[in-house]
């Protein structure tokens, strides 16, 4: 089997930022890491506005926070920043809009046309997701979002798995694959590592070198 080493990790969402000083404190230096976050206007400052931020850079968002907006915005900002399509492990809470966004944006999915593209020459996703266990999985509606976005996933034959873990056990999860996966590839770690769950890409069965 092929390995490939992966050699950047972009962080989306609130929830996942929330785990970036540990990834800090213990990746190789081999890894580069990126995060793509939201940040919402100050409700008292009228001259203030939403921005969206890929680490220290703040763009200004004046739409609204939904699934369209975010896709169409973030598509416009990943034709300028190829760093954010060129991650080799995107972490994220997929019950979040942003998340959700930057998915279908990277996958160059309509939000509202995505079950209707299935005849088209597809990209497929070089990336390995992995889906932090969703803060969100309560409400009804977000459970058919997630849905949706695993379908997109897979339409995309996209490597994606669920950390199921708890959150005060995420980190060491999180810390075991980053080390793992530098010598090998996710389908040789997913049966050894406890609460990794497979979802969508193939299994390492059909991979052959």
């Amino acid at each position: 089997m092929k390995k490939s080493t992966p050699k950047s990790i972009l962080l989306v969402g609130h929830h996942a930022f929330d785990h970036a000083e540990n990834i800090e404190n213990n990746i190789n230096k081999q890894f580069k890491l990126n995060y793509l976050t939201y940040k919402r206007k100050d409700p008292f400052d009228d001259l203030s506005s939403n921005k969206l931020l890929i680490n220290d850079i703040e763009i200004d968002y004046n739409g609204s926070y939904d699934l369209n907006n975010l896709t169409l915005a973030l598509s416009f900002i990943i034709e300028h920043d190829k760093k954010l399509i060129n991650s080799d492990i995107i972490i994220g809470d997929p019950s979040e809009l942003l998340f959700q966004a930057f998915s279908f944006a990277r996958l160059k999915e309509n939000p509202l046309f995505f079950k209707q593209n299935i005849s088209r020459r597809l990209k497929i996703d070089n990336a390995l997701n992995l889906f932090i266990y969703p803060m969100g999985m309560v409400c009804q509606d977000i459970r058919k979002e997630i849905s949706n976005l695993i379908y997109v996933l897979k339409k995309h034959e996209s490597k994606t798995f669920l950390l199921r873990k708890e959150e005060k056990d995420l980190d060491q999860i999180l810390n075991n694959i980053l080390h793992e996966i530098e010598n090998n590839s996710i389908y040789e770690i997913e049966e050894k590592l406890e609460g990794l769950e497979h979802l969508t890409g193939k299994p390492k069965e059909l991979f052959t070198d």
